[in-house]
Formats: C-alpha cells, structure tokens, sequence
C-alpha cells in the first residue's frame, strides 16, 4: 500500500519521544503516516474476528504510526491499560454505559458505542476481549488508528470502536 506523510507531525513526534525513552535519531525517523483514501464504507472482512459474541464486520484504518519498533510498545501499553479499566469496571460490578471513551497519556483516545443508545450497553467483556486481542496485534507489529465495527449474528446489536491520535499532538485534528 502506497502511504504518504501527513503535514505537521512534528509535535506529534516530540510527545511521542516525551513519552518513551529513544535517542534524538530515532526520534527524526518517527512519523505518521495515512493509508490512502478509503470508500466511505467500511471495508469489508473475509475472515472474522468474534469477541464476546459481536462479530467483527468492517474496519476502516485512518493513519498509521511508524516506526513499529517504537509505536507498538505505546499501543501494547494503550490495550494493557484499557483491559486493566474494563477489568476493574467488570469486578466492581459497575453498570455498563452506551458509550465508553478511555484516553491514554493524553496521546491516545479509544471510545466504544454501541448501535442503540437508548437500551443497549457496551459490555465490559467486549472491551476486556478487544483489549487483550488489540494488545497481541499491537505486539505483532499494528500501530494504526481505525474505525470498525462489531455485530451480533442476528445483527441488532452493534459496537462500534475508534481509537485516535488526539490534537495536542500539535496537529490539527484528531487523527
């Protein structure tokens, strides 16, 4: 896939290298990259995910961040930490809500919401489930910001999920 850089990711890079612990060279490496334009559609999958008995139906990816040797401990630490919270939600038997956005190191914002507001609610195994899964993916290697969205069998109920990098990164929008 043909990727191309995204204007004014220098802030960015200075947060990110706030946060970890690398040398000024591999600072200049770091950047953030955008997958070329998708359809507005999701895309669809051929092979499904299932977590807590919602089936992945479509993931649209927004931007990359690379390099992947630096990013993925960032993203393993974001999913380490959400699991940790749904965890600790689950145990304290506290109600599930329709909507649910967890921000990491101020870097980091991942919100859950579900298809129907009024009546249904993220269930915090899900969350638990997508954390641990996100987790093994981010340690293999995927530091990308997306869009998707989870689907009962008998599609009426519906999670969608979305993780983005936040604005005081010194870009202009979230990404």
């Amino acid at each position: 896939m043909h990727l191309r850089e995204i204007p004014g990711h220098s802030a960015a890079l200075a947060l990110l290298t706030g946060i970890v612990a690398i040398s000024a060279a591999t600072a200049a490496a770091l950047s953030l990259r955008a997958p070329e334009p998708q359809p507005l559609d999701l895309v669809k999958r051929t092979n499904h995910v299932t977590l807590h008995g919602l089936t992945l139906r479509g993931s649209r990816p927004l931007a990359l961040i690379v390099p992947v040797q630096v990013a993925a401990s960032q993203f393993a630490n974001l999913y380490t930490d959400l699991y940790l919270e749904a965890a600790s939600k689950l145990y304290n038997d506290l109600l599930d809500s329709h909507s649910f956005t967890f921000h990491h190191n101020d870097v980091f914002e991942i919100s859950f919401v579900t298809s129907n507001v009024e009546t249904q609610a993220v269930p915090w195994e899900f969350v638990r489930a997508f954390a641990v899964m996100m987790r093994d993916m981010a340690l293999r290697g995927f530091t990308g910001c997306y869009d998707q969205g989870y689907w009962n069998e008998a599609r009426d109920f519906g999670v969608y999920v979305g993780l983005r990098v936040l604005a005081p990164l010194g870009l202009t929008q979230r990404l």
